[in-house]
């Protein structure tokens, strides 16, 4: 199969994770909208979207190295892809924050797309983003009950990390550049 034909069967499966995780959001939403707002509600929908976020990197990061080419990316640059490092005892699990994570990913794929692509986290958007990211952190490793809170501007700004996310997918994913 030549490299185009990957790509669009590559772009196909990326459109339907995408679907896929916004079936998963949109589900979360109708229980909400039946419910009562909880801070458990809300500490679930940080949990769903970072977990939809976390597949759509892991998924950047995978299709990259299966459609990589001799020459794309170093040894090095591939492990890293993995979550990989070179240790003494041999390969070990590599964990990197969520931001570098997002910056691999999207660089990479890019590259093997025939992009430079780039996320820039230094205007608002990526900010509330990186805001949001914080907020996920303090609800998965609460060292407080007050870590476990979700005010409505917390929740806000999850939302708002979701949309920024997704229009990064959407650019990075488009054949035509």
């Amino acid at each position: 199969m030549d490299r185009l034909t990957l790509l669009r069967l590559n772009f196909a499966e990326l459109s339907e994770l995408l679907d896929m995780t916004r079936s998963e959001i949109a589900s979360f939403n109708d229980l909400a909208a039946r419910e009562k707002d909880t801070d458990f509600l809300r500490r679930l929908k940080v949990r769903v979207v970072f977990s939809c976020i976390e597949a759509h990197v892991f998924h950047l990061k995978s299709a990259a190295c299966a459609l990589s080419e001799p020459g794309d990316f170093s040894d090095a640059d591939k492990l890293e892809l993995q979550d990989l490092r070179l240790a003494q005892a041999g390969f070990q699990k590599a964990k990197r924050p969520l931001k570098e994570n997002i910056k691999l990913a999207f660089r990479a794929y890019g590259r093997v797309c025939g992009k430079s692509y780039k996320v820039d986290f230094s205007g608002e958007e990526g900010a509330r983003f990186l805001a949001a990211v914080e907020i996920r952190d303090r609800v998965t490793h609460p060292k407080s009950p007050r870590d476990w809170r979700v005010s409505a501007s917390d929740h806000r700004l999850v939302d708002d990390a979701w949309h920024w996310f997704g229009k990064h997918l959407v650019a990075v994913s488009s054949l035509d550049e």
